[in-house]
Order: C-alpha cells, then sequence, then structure tokens
C-alpha cells in the first residue's frame, strides 16, 4: 500500500498541489494512483483528465500502469509528452492557423537542412556560418516563445541578427514544406490558443484535472502552454493541477528547462493558481549506505535555501526504508573535479580488480549518455576482455533508419522536397550531385515527383542517372498505385 504521504498526495483533491518527490519516492506510483484514485473513487471521466511526461517511453510506462489499475476505464484518458499533446491538438485545430493538418514533423537533421539550404539561397557558405548554431539559438527563441519578429528586435549582435533573419526565412521555408519542427508543435499550439480563445475554452472544458510529471524539467513555453490551458481557474472550483518533480533530478537544461520556474510555481504558483506543497522524502529503491553518502555529501555542495533567480535547489535530504545489510552491495568512489581521463581510468582500476578477485563474473558498466563511453572502450580493449556494447548507436542515427524514415515521409507527402531530394541520394537510387543539380536546381517551387516525370528534365542527366532515376520512378509509381 501507500504511505501516509503517498496517500495524502493521491487523495488531495481540494486544490492545486505541487508534490516534490525525491528519488525512489515511488512518484510514479503516486502519479498513477492518483488518476485511479480520480476515475475510479471520484467518478471522475478518463476524459477529463490530462497527464504529461517527458519522454515516450515514461508516458507509455505510465498509460500501461493506469490500465493494469482501470481497464476500460481509462481507454479515453489523455497521456503523453508535451509535443505528442500537442501533435493531437495541431492534427485537429491547425486549420485555424491557415495550415493543413497533413504537416510532416522535421527532427534536428532536417531542420538543418534547410538551415543549410536556406544559406545557400542567400548566397552564404554553411561552413563560414555555422549552420548548427543558428538551429540552436532558433530552437532558443522558441522555446522561449519569440517569434521571428520579435527575435529580429531582440538581437544582440550581428551573428545575432543573421540568425534572426534566417529564423524567418527558416519558417518560410517549413510553410512552403508543410513542416513543423520539435520547437514549433508547442510554440503553435500556444499561438493557437492565444489567437482562437473558443479552441481554448474547448480544451479548459475538456481537461479539468491536468497532471504534469517530472515538473523540474518545464520549459518556458510548456509553462505558458499550463497558464493558458488552466487560466480562468480558481481555487474551489474542483478543478485541480497535480505537479511532480524533484529539483535534484533536472536533466534537460539543454532542451531550455529551466529550474527557476519549478522555484517560482512553489513560490507563487501558475498564473492565478497557488499550489499547495508535500514533499514525498523516504526512498524505497537505494540502500541505506548510498541514501547516507548522498545526505552528508549533497547537503555540503547545494544552497540552504531555493534561489528562484539564480535556478538553484536546495538539497532536501531523503529516508532510506530497506534495512541495513552487512553487505550493502554500494561502494562510492568519488573523483574531484571533471577530468574525463581520470574517471575512465578509475572504471578500468576498479574492473581490473573485480575481474582479479571473480574472474567467471560478468560485470557491467552503465553510463548516463553514450557520449560517456568516449575513451572507455579505449581503455579496456588492452586488458583482453570479451566486450558487448549494448545500444552505443541510437537507431535513428544508423543511415540505413534515416533513409527509410525519409522514403516513408516522401511517399506520405509528395510535396515535400527535402524527403524527396533524400530519396534520389540514398542507395537505392544513388543521383550524383551533379545530376540532382540538373534535375531541380533552376525550379525550387514544383514537387521533386513532378520533377522525375518530366521527360525534359530527365533528359538532362547523365546516362548512369536517367537509368537509376527511371528504374526507381517505377518501383514508387508503383507503391502510389499500390497505396490507392
Amino acid at each position: 500500500g501507500l504511505n501516509a504521504e503517498q496517500l495524502r498526495a493521491v487523495e488531495t483533491t481540494a486544490g492545486p498541489l505541487l508534490v516534490l518527490a525525491g528519488a525512489g519516492s515511488g512518484k510514479t506510483r503516486v502519479l498513477t494512483s492518483r488518476i485511479a484514485y480520480l476515475i475510479g473513487v471520484c467518478g471522475i471521466p478518463d476524459s477529463g483528465l490530462l497527464a504529461v511526461t517527458f519522454t515516450n517511453k515514461a508516458a507509455g510506462e505510465m498509460k500501461e500502469r493506469v490500465e493494469k489499475l482501470l481497464g476500460p476505464q481509462a481507454s479515453g484518458l489523455a497521456i503523453g509528452t508535451f509535443h505528442s499533446i500537442c501533435v493531437r491538438i495541431l492534427r485537429r485545430e491547425i486549420g485555424h492557423l491557415g495550415r493543413s493538418r497533413g504537416f510532416v514533423i522535421y527532427d534536428d537533421a532536417d531542420s538543418l537542412g534547410v538551415i543549410k539550404q536556406a544559406l545557400k539561397r542567400e548566397g552564404l557558405d554553411p561552413k563560414a556560418h555555422d549552420p548548427k548554431r543558428i538551429r540552436w539559438r532558433i530552437d532558443q527563441w522558441k522555446n522561449a516563445g519569440i517569434l521571428p519578429a520579435q527575435a529580429i528586435e531582440s538581437a544582440y549582435d550581428i551573428d545575432d541578427e543573421l540568425s534572426a533573419r534566417f529564423y524567418g526565412i527558416y519558417q518560410r521555408m517549413l510553410l512552403d514544406a508543410n513542416a513543423l519542427d520539435f520547437g514549433d508543435l508547442i510554440l503553435q499550439t500556444a499561438e493557437l490558443f492565444r489567437q482562437f480563445p473558443r479552441v481554448l475554452e474547448f480544451y479548459q472544458r475538456r481537461w479539468q484535472y491536468v497532471l504534469v510529471d517530472e515538473f523540474q524539467d518545464t520549459s518556458y513555453t510548456q509553462l505558458k502552454l499550463l497558464e493558458l490551458l488552466t487560466a480562468g481557474w480558481e481555487q474551489s472550483d474542483g478543478r485541480t493541477l497535480f505537479l511532480v518533480g524533484d529539483p535534484m533530478q533536472s536533466i534537460y537544461r539543454f532542451r531550455n528547462a529551466d529550474m527557476s520556474l519549478f522555484l517560482n510555481t512553489k513560490l507563487r504558483g501558475i498564473g492565478e493558481i497557488r499550489c499547495e506543497s508535500l514533499t514525498l522524502e523516504r526512498n524505497f529503491r537505494s540502500r541505506p549506505k548510498i541514501i547516507k553518502w548522498i545526505n552528508k555529501t549533497f547537503s555540503q555542495v547545494f544552497p540552504e535555501q531555493d534561489d528562484p533567480k539564480s535556478g538553484e535547489a536546495k538539497f532536501n535530504p531523503c529516508k532510506w526504508t530497506r534495512k541495513h545489510s552487512n553487505d550493502e552491495g554500494v561502494e562510492v568512489h568519488a573523483l574531484r573535479g571533471s577530468d574525463p581521463t581520470a574517471e575512465v581510468q578509475r572504471v578500468a582500476d576498479i574492473l581490473i580488480k573485480e575481474r582479479a578477485n571473480s574472474p567467471t563474473r560478468s560485470i557491467a558498466i552503465l553510463v548516463q549518455s553514450r557520449s560517456h563511453l568516449n575513451g572507455l572502450t579505449e581503455q579496456l580493449r588492452p586488458l583482453d576482455l570479451p566486450i558487448r556494447a549494448i545500444e552505443i548507436t541510437a537507431p535513428n542515427q544508423h543511415q540505413v533508419v534515416q533513409d527509410l524514415i525519409g522514403l516513408t515521409r516522401a511517399l506520405t507527402h509528395r510535396a515535400e522536397r527535402i524527403a524527396w531530394l533524400g530519396v534520389l541520394r540514398a542507395p537505392w537510387c544513388g543521383l550524383s550531385w551533379q545530376d540532382l543539380h540538373s534535375l531541380c536546381a533552376d525550379d525550387r517551387q514544383s514537387p521533386i515527383w513532378a520533377l522525375m516525370n518530366d521527360d525534359e528534365r530527365v533528359g538532362r542527366l547523365s546516362r548512369e542517372g536517367r537509368e537509376r532515376l527511371i528504374s526507381v520512378r517505377g518501383v514508387l509509381q508503383l507503391a502510389f498505385q499500390t497505396r490507392s
């Protein structure tokens, strides 16, 4: 069952609640139990709840847990990431903004390709003007809720002015391709709600119980979206906002997550809503030895009080619930500084020692991200140990996967030029850059598929290029016919 703290978090429905849930405190269980409590005990329709978390995996796990608790009662529950929830809204409502519901969603590689194309159109060398930096700056503006015209006004130097100018060009190119990037999903949803109050009112009436997981990783635009959805709520009108997070576990700063938003919400609330705070301080996961070490060490390096201005949070010690044992199973090897080479060497030394003590035992090395593996495999290779690396490269980083995604996108959206150019460059067609230029360089408006069916243009290609394109064209035509 739930302990007293968890039970209070589940059953407090009189008003908005901000739960500070430390590591291993059972926050996911609390969140799913609260959903089950609202639907199963309070009789709230499942369609009236919105549950938001920060990864698709976490959303899937949450949905699975709720379905185990409630079964068919949870079929209408909206659970997803901020981005996936916004996609659902935009697929239904984006027509209000004069856009097509059949928009495509560009990933980072697609966005970078658009910016490189924009630079070339403007006669600028991508080697002299870093496309990645321009994309990063555009992403910053979008996560701050800043549109192109505002970006130009706020630019602080020549480089920033250039990025702001290309922000506008980039957005127009996305519009021409009927595409949105990840930053647009939340920004455009917020714009939709601001420009069309009746659309906002529909979702305000629909979702009267909003739950947000990992609230410490919220960005400015995500917080503004919550403000819009809860605008007009009153403390005692029955609608509730439930926020769960842990300032100690904020990991999405690189995606513009801002810890000061969490701390300001704790202090002042969201919009007109003031949240009661509740702390879950019992750790059910870790052994006492590691909790003692963390409590002692972290209390010395974190500030004594929250500082909303800087986004620095105080350390909240946790209590262990597991019993002590003679073999705690945990040894902490702390390193001062941030020398990656020293860290890799320490791991290798520990590995050698453990292998000497138990030659037949297998050893697992877990890292926070793939970048932390840099140098580790090189350090271990001379030890002549059998090594098996798991999930070193993300599936979508493999070229073959990217090519298949591009092909799917091209077949689904015939007007999407970037995807079609990728199809013609992929190994199954393999057009040279010169042939690609001959096919479409002087026509930047027509769909690539139309140009592929223009015999005069196809005649401009090299002999090998013509043969390749005609062969692939036939296969793709068959795919279109089959789909129809």
